[in-house]
């Protein structure tokens, strides 16, 4: 194990400072399926997010992903507006339903400096990310050369992946694969799609923790290329900082991809 203060802080079990940590991969708000601490309150999540010395999450509300994904980002725009520094909004779009109100959406937040980024779930909304309907986003977001986070980037277009193809046609835009860690059988083809291409980046967020993973991934493409994600607060924060602490890897190597990366992607 290389010598790391980072490592050392995990240890102690003190929040980390002096550090830029940003998650790329946060919710809020109520799920239905399950219990969450104060039903994903911005407050509940930011009290944890002190605890572990988690600056900023970029969030999108599970309302959004799940049936009203217009008045899911309201909730995501009132929790940036309570706490600008810590609370950036994803805006979700929901293919099934027109373009012209999230643009709407996007365009105020736009023209506020308020716009980062775009979130879709092709496994909630059921439309595959390779769908036409999705293309006005991907066309909007690659003008302004805007990520957008995909829960998977399914599909195929002329016999391509998803992420290979819509990484061509949109070459600013840049396309954050979510859950790339979750297996091998998940994060091998991941690894040599974004070794292909500069925009395509890889999310740790999910419940699988794989032993000897992140040091193989940042072996394989390096440490730019890897996101810090979570799921908060779908998912508890403390066991996916504690694998990138954890990880046989430089410190170097963990402060890009807890925060660094992030913050050149968003333009932060």
């Amino acid at each position: 194990m290389t010598n790391s203060s980072l490592l050392e802080a995990c240890q102690l079990g003190e929040a980390l400072k002096d550090e830029l940590v940003i998650d790329i991969h946060g919710h809020l708000g109520p799920w239905g399926a399950f219990y969450l601490p104060e039903e994903g309150s911005p407050e509940a999540m930011l009290r944890l997010m002190d605890r572990l010395g988690i600056d900023l999450v970029v969030s999108s509300a599970h309302l959004a992903i799940a049936s009203d994904h217009i008045e899911g980002n309201k909730q995501v725009i009132a929790a940036n507006e309570a706490y600008a520094d810590r609370i950036l909004p994803y805006l979700t779009y929901n293919p099934r339903y027109p373009w012209e109100p999230t643009l709407a959406q996007a365009e105020s937040l736009r023209a506020q400096g308020r716009l980062y980024g775009f979130k879709i779930h092709t496994g909630s909304h059921k439309v595959q990310s390779t769908d036409a309907r999705y293309f006005p986003l991907y066309e909007y977001a690659n003008d302004l050369g805007l990520p957008v986070l995909s829960h998977a980037w399914d599909g195929t277009i002329e016999g391509q992946s998803a992420l290979l193809a819509l990484s061509k046609r949109y070459p600013r835009m840049s396309l954050i694969a979510a859950h790339s860690h979750n297996g091998w059988e998940v994060a091998e083809p991941r690894v040599e799609e974004a070794r292909q291409r500069d925009n395509i980046y890889l999310d740790m967020a999910g419940s699988m923790v794989v032993f000897g993973m992140l040091k193989w991934m940042v072996s394989e493409i390096g440490a730019q290329k890897v996101l810090f994600g979570t799921d908060i607060p779908f998912i508890d924060a403390r066991p996916r900082l504690g694998y990138v602490l954890m990880a046989d890897i430089s410190d170097d190597a963990k402060r890009l991809i807890l925060g660094l990366n992030a913050q050149r992607i968003f333009g932060l």
